[in-house]
């Protein structure tokens, strides 16, 4: 039996590579989009969430009107990593046929001239009857649902983007 010629050598050693470029780009490929599923998952169950707590809120919650009626002043922490700043923030007191309930919300006044202005507005408020102190001031507030979908959208455009820069690269080998 002939020995195998240099050129049949350097043939197979192409295909031999050529399937190995291969297996690297689908594990590679798989075990990227492993990891971005998990986000895109996150952020699409947060996304889910706040969007279903809004629409509890538009067909259960009662509107009412409250008044701010101070302040309370909280330390800055660390909460799990993520950065929770400090200072004054308003409370609102409204009425429910239970009573007064005050609640204090996320809109936060620096300096003493926003502090003594806003004291005694009228704000309107949204509860829920089982939990007041749930309100939400709609002055203060804003849904960020459409704001988490649209990260979700950019997580999915990045996903299938890698998968076509993939799968592109590997057929024109």
């Amino acid at each position: 039996m002939a020995p195998a010629s240099f050129g049949y050598r350097l043939t197979s050693i192409k295909q031999i590579m050529s399937n190995s470029d291969r297996l690297f780009t689908t594990v590679f490929t798989i075990f990227l989009l492993a990891i971005l599923s998990y986000p895109m998952f996150a952020i699409g169950h947060v996304a889910w969430h706040t969007y279903s707590q809004d629409r509890l809120y538009e067909t259960s919650a009662v509107r009412t009107v409250g008044e701010i009626t101070g302040y309370t002043y909280r330390e800055g922490k660390r909460v799990k990593g993520v950065l929770h700043q400090g200072g004054y923030f308003a409370e609102v007191t409204f009425q429910t046929p239970k009573g007064a309930v005050t609640v204090t919300t996320e809109a936060r006044y620096d300096t003493p001239e926003d502090r003594k202005a806003m004291l005694g507005w009228d704000v309107d408020v949204l509860y829920l009857p089982d939990e007041t102190q749930r309100a939400r001031v709609m002055q203060f507030w804003r849904s960020s649902w459409p704001d988490i979908f649209v990260m979700f959208l950019l997580l999915m455009g990045t996903a299938f983007g890698i998968l076509h820069l993939t799968f592109r690269s590997s057929r024109s080998r």
